[in-house]
């Protein structure tokens, strides 16, 4: 499910997403959260250490690889923030909140909170 990768002298995880259809559609109603929480993890970490890019999925037996830009990180967190509300998990809500208020005001995170 998951594979360790070297990003910016880091060994991050990336999600292992099944190449069939079918399998991905199994595999992302089975994970969702992890992956939710594994991208918001990722956007942190682009946000602590001022990286442009970062890797979040891999597809097996491919060396194809997703990725979010930037631009993208607010779009994703607005999308967890209304998927946490919708599944009434309001305690998730408040490291989304301090992202999204970090990527308006481009200041670096100085502690990770949890959810």
């Amino acid at each position: 499910m998951e594979t360790e990768v070297k990003q910016n002298n880091k060994i991050i995880n990336l999600f292992v997403l099944p190449s069939d259809n079918k399998e991905m559609t199994e595999f992302i109603n089975k994970h969702r959260v992890k992956m939710i929480e594994h991208t918001v993890d990722s956007i942190e970490y682009a946000l602590q250490n001022k990286v442009p890019v970062i890797e979040l999925f891999q597809f097996r037996n491919s060396d194809f690889v997703i990725t979010l830009s930037d631009k993208d990180f607010q779009p994703n967190l607005d999308l967890y923030y209304q998927y946490y509300i919708s599944e009434e998990k309001y305690e998730m809500c408040s490291r989304i909140v301090q992202l999204q208020k970090l990527l308006t005001k481009g200041i670096k995170l100085d502690e990770k909170q949890n959810c």
